[in-house]
C-alpha cells in the first residue's frame, strides 16, 4: 500500500467518525433535556412532600 491510500483511509475513518457523532448528537441532547426535567419533577416532588411533613408536625404538636 502506498502512502496516499493510507491517507485516504484515515480521512475516510475520520468522516465516517463525524457522521456517527453527528447522527448520535441529537439523542444525547435529548437525554440530557429529559433528565433535566425529570430532576425539576423530582425537586416538586421532594418540597411538597416536605411540605407535608411540616404540616403533620404541625398538627401533631397542637
Amino acid at each position: 500500500m502506498s502512502i496516499w491510500t493510507l491517507i485516504l483511509l484515515l480521512l475516510l475513518l475520520i468522516i465516517i467518525n463525524i457522521i456517527s457523532c453527528l447522527v448520535s448528537l441529537p439523542f444525547t441532547i435529548y437525554g440530557i433535556i429529559e433528565v433535566i426535567k425529570i430532576e425539576k419533577i423530582i425537586k416538586k416532588i421532594k418540597s411538597r412532600e416536605e411540605l407535608n411533613y411540616g404540616k403533620k408536625i404541625f398538627i401533631n404538636n397542637k
